[in-house]
C-alpha cells in the first residue's frame, strides 16, 4: 500500500484490481493525478487493471484538467475499467458528471455496494 496525500492506494493481487481510497476530503489537481498514475503503474507492474475508487470516507474533488487527463487514452492505458464506490450525494454527482460529461474512453460505473463494484470490475481483470 502507498499513501499519497489523503489517499491510500493498494493492489489486490487476488482479484487483480487497484483500490484508491480517500481518507477525508481531498482536492486533486493534474499534478496529483499524474503522480497517482505513476503509483498505479508501479503497483500493477505496468499491467492494465481495473480501478476501484472508494470515496465513501471523503469527498474527492478533481480539477477539470485532471478529469480530462483521466478520461483520455493516455491515462486509460493503465485502466481496463473504473468503479466509483460512493454513498454521499456530492460524490455521486461528481462520478456521474465524469461519466456523462468527460466521457472516459474506458468503462466507468458508480456503485453503492462494494460487492457489486468488485463483481463488475472482475469482468475486466486479466485472470
Amino acid at each position: 500500500m502507498v499513501e499519497f496525500r489523503k489517499l491510500q492506494i493498494s493492489y489486490n493481487e487476488e482479484k487483480q484490481f487497484v483500490r484508491i481510497r480517500s481518507n477525508s476530503e481531498i482536492s486533486l489537481q493534474l499534478r496529483d493525478v499524474l503522480q497517482i498514475h505513476l503509483i498505479v503503474e508501479r503497483l500493477a507492474g505496468g499491467k492494465t487493471v481495473p480501478i476501484l475508487t472508494d470515496a465513501r470516507s471523503g469527498y474527492i474533488k478533481v480539477s477539470k484538467k485532471a478529469r480530462k487527463f483521466l478520461a483520455r487514452r493516455q491515462s486509460a492505458d493503465l485502466r481496463s475499467a473504473e468503479a466509483f464506490l460512493v454513498e454521499e450525494l456530492p460524490n455521486r454527482i461528481l462520478a456521474n458528471h465524469y461519466i456523462k460529461v468527460d466521457r472516459p474512453e474506458h468503462p466507468v460505473k458508480a456503485f453503492n455496494s462494494e460487492d457489486d463494484a468488485v463483481k463488475w470490475l472482475s469482468s475486466f481483470s486479466e485472470n
